[in-house]
Formats: structure tokens, C-alpha cells, sequence
């Protein structure tokens, strides 16, 4: 008698918690889809340069990557670019998706951002589409006054002294070829643009300074926990994997277990067609022998409009002497 006195309170107690549950789940994918991906955080990194030249001290490179497309409302990342007064702006790829014909977005996106030294791009594997033009992109780069590296490099010179600006075609789809985008380099410092982190093993016995990639969004989407729960993973693995394949956007589920790959966030729910070893260059700083490599999370999303965790960035990277 006793418990069936209790059975309304615990059925109460369930429905609650279902309730509650439900809200929450609710409110995170309403966040995820509706205000995470309209912010643009602004990481500042003061970074040493071995062999800068005191002259190119404070030097200032604001990278921003993996547009693919995304519009922002009243010019707001145009605004929040030219506010921090970039010496170099560096775009590492994938500013088109394979689903966006748009070359005047280049254009009206680029055009307006102000740069003392200038921007510079270089492609990632969505400029690769099928759909994409490449002659229509560079017509659109060169109106919007932005130099493309791809397998090239560049002199910036400033009270003459100078460092190089390197930039390879996308890793990730094999374009790259680091040897011809090195030639005519001398042994100041070297910035490398590339739109994957794939470039990295490449880049650290070239002795680069510095890697700037983009290319993984710094997994888009992540649930806390989820590699405790490894079923759930292969359940959702077997899925996710799938529907991106039908969709062909270049988003795939994190295929091999935590625990093998050892993700440095091990919630991610998706990777990026990474090549096997690259797994875990998913975002933020990494250093490989004398070589640091930045992976920036990127501005817009693809395969869906959703961001949990890993908020749209620009990166402000400040040069100082070793």
C-alpha cells in the first residue's frame, strides 16, 4: 500500500525530469542553430618569431577562414575586421561551399576589409566543387584587391627589413606543393597560409615560423561526454556518416574511437575528411618540432547550420622577437 501511496509522486518526479530534459534539448538546438552561429569570437595571440627582425615587432595578421558563404547581417564582420586594424589579413580557404554559386559574394564580403600590407587567400577543398568556376574565383579575388597564393609566396617589406608570406593550394585535396611555393624564399621568417592543418608534417621540416589552416571548424558541433558513451557514438557514427556522404558537403562523424585517436576534444561529433594522423589538429595552437601551427574553427558552417561549443573566430595573431 505504501508504494502505491509513493507511485504518483514518482511518476510526478519522472515526468518532471522528462520535462525538464526536454526543454533543455529544446534550448541547446535552438542555441545551436540560432545564436551561436551568429557570433564571431576574436582570439588575440601574441606569437615568437625566432628570427624577426625588430623592425616587424607588433606586426599584426588577422586570419579569418571557412566563410562558405555565410552572410552577416549591417556588414558586421566587415566592421569587426577593419576595427582591429589589420597589417596583413590572411583567408585560409573555403570561403565559397560547393553549394553557393556566388562569385560577387568574394567581392562584397573582401572588398570593403582594410589591410596595411593587404589580404591574401589561398583555396581549400570547397573551392574545388564541381560547380565552382576557378578562373570566375580569381576574377572575384582580384576584384576584391586580395592576392591568391596557391603554391606561391609573397615579400612583405617594412623599414627594410621583410618576412615571407608562403601560401600552398588545399592539402586536403592534394593541390599542395610547399617546394614550389618556397622558391625564391631567403631565410627571414616564414608564414605559411594553408587551408588544411594536413600541411603541418611538410611545414616543420621546412622550417616554417608559423601555419595558419582553417578547414576543420573546430568540429562544428560537440556534446560533452559523448566519447563515454561510445555505443551512442558508433549508433550515431553509422548515421551521420551516411547522410553527409548524401549530401557530399565534406563533413563525416569522427570514424575512429577517442581512445585510439586520442582527440585533444574527444565530444566532437564530426571531422572533416582528415587524412589519417592529422585527427587530432581540430583547433587552437600546435607546435611540431620548431614549427607552430594555428587551426582557426572558421566563420561559417556546412552540411548544417548549426554550431554547439565552437563558436565562429577571428584570429589576431601579434609577431614578437624570440
Amino acid at each position: 500500500m505504501a508504494f502505491f501511496k509513493f507511485l504518483p509522486k514518482l511518476i510526478s518526479y519522472v515526468l518532471l525530469i522528462a520535462l525538464i530534459s526536454i526543454i533543455a534539448v529544446i534550448s541547446l538546438v535552438y542555441y545551436g542553430f540560432r545564436i551561436e552561429p551568429g557570433f564571431i569570437a576574436v582570439n588575440r595571440i601574441s606569437v615568437r618569431i625566432k628570427n624577426l627582425p625588430n623592425e616587424l615587432e607588433g606586426l599584426k595578421i588577422v586570419q579569418v577562414s571557412d566563410l562558405h558563404g555565410k552572410e552577416f547581417s549591417e556588414d558586421k564582420l566587415i566592421k569587426k575586421l577593419n576595427d582591429l586594424k589589420p597589417d596583413i589579413v590572411a583567408i585560409t580557404g573555403d570561403t565559397l561551399d560547393n553549394s553557393i554559386i556566388d562569385y560577387d559574394y568574394i567581392v562584397r564580403t573582401l572588398r570593403p576589409v582594410q589591410s596595411k600590407f593587404g589580404k591574401f587567400f589561398v583555396y581549400g577543398n570547397n573551392e574545388f566543387g564541381r560547380k565552382l568556376s576557378r578562373t570566375e574565383m580569381d576574377r572575384a579575388y582580384s576584384k576584391a584587391e586580395v592576392t591568391v597564393l596557391n603554391n606561391s609566396n609573397y615579400r612583405i617589406n617594412y623599414k627594410g627589413q621583410h618576412l615571407w608570406l608562403i601560401g600552398v593550394d588545399d592539402p586536403n585535396t592534394n593541390h599542395d606543393s610547399l617546394d614550389k611555393a618556397l622558391k625564391g624564399t631567403d631565410k627571414g621568417p616564414k608564414i605559411l597560409l594553408s587551408h588544411s592543418p594536413e600541411i603541418i608534417s611538410q611545414a616543420s621540416k621546412a622550417d616554417i615560423d608559423l601555419v595558419l589552416a582553417g578547414h576543420t571548424h573546430g568540429g562544428q558541433i560537440k556534446i560533452p561526454g559523448l566519447s563515454q558513451h561510445q555505443e551512442l557514438q558508433t549508433w550515431l557514427n553509422r548515421i551521420l556518416s551516411k547522410a553527409a556522404r548524401l549530401y557530399n558537403r565534406g563533413m563525416e562523424y569522427v570514424h575512429k574511437q577517442p581512445s585510439t585517436v586520442k582527440l585533444p576534444q574527444a565530444e566532437l561529433m564530426f571531422s572533416f575528411n582528415m587524412k589519417p594522423g592529422y585527427e587530432v589538429y581540430i583547433s587552437g595552437m600546435f607546435k611540431v618540432a620548431n614549427t607552430l601551427m594555428y587551426v582557426n574553427r572558421g566563420l561559417g558552417e556546412t552540411w548544417v547550420d548549426m554550431r554547439l561549443f565552437s563558436p565562429p573566430e577571428i584570429t589576431v595573431f601579434e609577431l614578437t622577437v624570440e
